[in-house]
């Protein structure tokens, strides 16, 4: 049985690794691609209408306790994360 995780963006259920981890790396946040790096994490649906809702909402900074978040930056890298999922 796989562990289960809440997208912070539409707020549904689905299994972790169907899900992208986002954590907070100093002031800024980052993808965690591997699903390893330390510290609490926040998951969201590779959908760009689950990060939208997520910006939207303010869940990021919220989840993360992080100050601004850069929202450019986090859609770029989205995105080519999902073009290119190596």
């Amino acid at each position: 049985m796989e562990p289960v995780r809440t997208c912070v963006g539409c707020r549904g259920r689905e299994n972790k690794s169907d899900l992208i981890r986002l954590v907070r790396s100093g002031e800024a946040i980052v993808v965690d691609v591997r699903q390893s790096r330390p510290g609490r994490g926040v998951y969201l649906h590779p959908r760009p209408q689950c990060w939208e809702q997520a910006f939207r909402r303010r869940a990021l900074a919220r989840g993360l306790q992080a100050g601004n978040v850069d929202q450019d930056r986090l859609r770029t890298e989205l995105a080519e994360l999902i073009i290119d999922p190596s």
